[in-house]
């Protein structure tokens, strides 16, 4: 029973796959390299079938951008997909690191804005660092630069091996310092 409602939810898969999406975010720097497919790596076809969905609201935030019938539509409700979807739609249709505030005052037009706006605002912070947003409203943010910093960084652990390796130097001489690993 437990499994039954855990681990074969749909919307637990839909959460997997916005969080793959978000995290490509940080690697790739681009919410459409972040969007392609991953050669099988998420095999539960719920997860596909989101990542679908989340593919073609990008389409449309290319066709037609900051389309507020467009964004209520993508995002009529207070459901977690709902929230992803819409804050994607947001970030994609103000993808700039320029228009980062733009992308924050057309998510609050979603019907959750608030919901709407906080993916919109991870998603591209995810894409640019956290310097996009003004120091005015990341100065009420506690963990600011640490939590951007570690979310780098792991990424970087996962997919670069910024440490080295036997055969490899490291990237980057000061890794062994902050993250000594004993």
């Amino acid at each position: 029973m437990a499994r039954l409602l855990t681990y074969g939810d749909p919307r637990a898969y839909e959460a997997t796959a916005a969080v793959v999406l978000t995290g490509r975010c940080l690697s790739t720097r681009s919410l459409d390299e972040a969007a392609e497919p991953d050669d099988g790596l998420l095999r539960p076809p719920e997860v596909g079938t989101f990542l679908d969905e989340a593919r073609a609201v990008l389409a449309h935030a290319r066709e037609t951008p900051r389309q507020k019938a467009r964004l209520a539509r993508i995002a009529p409700d207070a459901t977690a997909p709902s929230a992803f979807l819409g804050g994607l739609y947001a970030a994609a249709s103000c993808s700039e690191a320029t228009e980062a505030m733009e992308a924050l005052t057309f998510a609050a037009a979603a019907p959750d804005a608030d919901s709407v706006a906080a993916v919109a605002g991870a998603m591209l912070g995810a894409l640019h660092g956290a310097g996009v947003w003004p120091v005015e409203l990341l100065s009420r943010l506690e963990s600011t630069w640490v939590m951007d910093t570690l979310a780098r960084d792991l990424v970087a652990e996962v997919t670069d091996s910024p440490s080295g390796s036997e055969y490899t130097p490291p990237e980057d001489p000061f890794w062994l310092d902050r993250y000594p690993g004993w």
